[in-house]
């Protein structure tokens, strides 16, 4: 016993010492999480999109009633009356029906004005960023007039030369926001371009637009996809604008601010009529917002970093 002791003592341990200490890394150890949690943002955005796409995914083939079908001995009804869940309209329309039809329309509208300007907007920012002193500076000062003019603006001139329509809604949203997807791109593109990798890239006789699709367009690809979200955040929201406004598609086509519109004059008697429109906007707009903030939270290195000091 002694002879253990003494061998113990003369290795450096203490006799006393736990039992975790003279066994090192056998004892229990602090928890560490193994997966990589994704933001609350990005899960809860992620959940609202999905479910707003099922819903438009859904009354392409099937929606409770029938879209133009109008009665008016039913009409206004509120909501869980003879199987209409969100209750009629004026004309006695499906509420149900419509906010379904109207998801599909913000999304298509949606998602096209934004792929359309982040894509143009990007190419142009590059541009800018890769072109000479003189040349930039011209570009810089047309993107700052673009971003200047209000979208409604263009919106209405748009309308009065081609039409109220989609195609109208889409085109004015477009022009409004290649400007801006230009200016988000142009500085960070520049800042690439100035580091040691890529002037070296340059000096093996690298063609400008190998640079700019290897080495640039990768490293602001998160930036894009935060401003990408953010842009069709508010496009839902200006075609919702436009559509009350009486820009949009006419009937039968169904819109989010169209219902709205036709909404106000009954909206003492029926409160829903506005309420749940509303709240399919929002809820959309949120979704696309959070999708946006949970992107940037993953993506960023030093958000990371501050999330996992603050859980510790």
């Amino acid at each position: 016993m002694n002879r253990q002791g003494s061998s113990v003592q003369a290795s450096g341990i203490h006799a006393d010492a736990p039992k975790t200490a003279i066994e090192g890394t056998t004892g229990p150890q602090p928890h560490r999480s193994r997966g990589r949690r994704f933001p609350a943002p990005l899960v809860t955005g992620t959940a609202l999109i999905a479910s707003a796409c099922l819903v438009a995914l859904i009354s392409l083939w099937w929606t409770p009633f029938d879209l133009t079908g109008v009665d008016t001995a039913g009409s206004l009804l509120p909501p869980l009356s003879d199987g209409h869940l969100l209750g009629t309209d004026r004309l006695g329309r499906d509420v149900t029906s419509q906010i379904m039809a109207g998801a599909r329309n913000s999304l298509i509208v949606g998602g096209a004005a934004t792929g359309i300007a982040i894509v143009v907007g990007v190419v142009v920012g590059l541009i800018t960023a890769a072109s000479g002193r003189v040349a930039r500076e011209v570009i810089t000062r047309v993107i700052d007039i673009g971003v200047a003019i209000p979208a409604l603006l263009v919106a209405l001139v748009l309308a009065t030369v081609l039409g109220p329509g989609r195609a109208t809604v889409i085109a004015a949203i477009v022009i409004s926001f290649v400007p801006w997807a230009a200016r988000v791109s142009v500085g960070p593109a520049r800042q690439i371009l100035a580091r040691e990798y890529v002037e070296a890239a340059f000096a093996y006789g690298r063609s400008r637009w190998y640079v700019m699709m290897r080495h640039v367009l990768p490293n602001i690809g998160s930036l894009i996809a935060v401003q990408a979200a953010i842009m069709f955040a508010t496009a839902v929201l200006a075609e919702a604008a436009l559509s009350f406004l009486g820009v949009g598609e006419p009937p039968p086509a169904q819109s989010w601010g169209r219902l709205l519109s036709e909404s106000q004059s009954v909206a003492h008697q029926a409160p829903t009529l506005v309420i749940f429109p509303g709240l399919a906007i929002t809820a959309v707009v949120l979704g696309f917002m959070l999708l946006g903030n949970g992107v940037h939270a993953l993506l960023d290195p030093h958000q990371r970093r501050r999330e996992m000091e603050a859980r510790e």
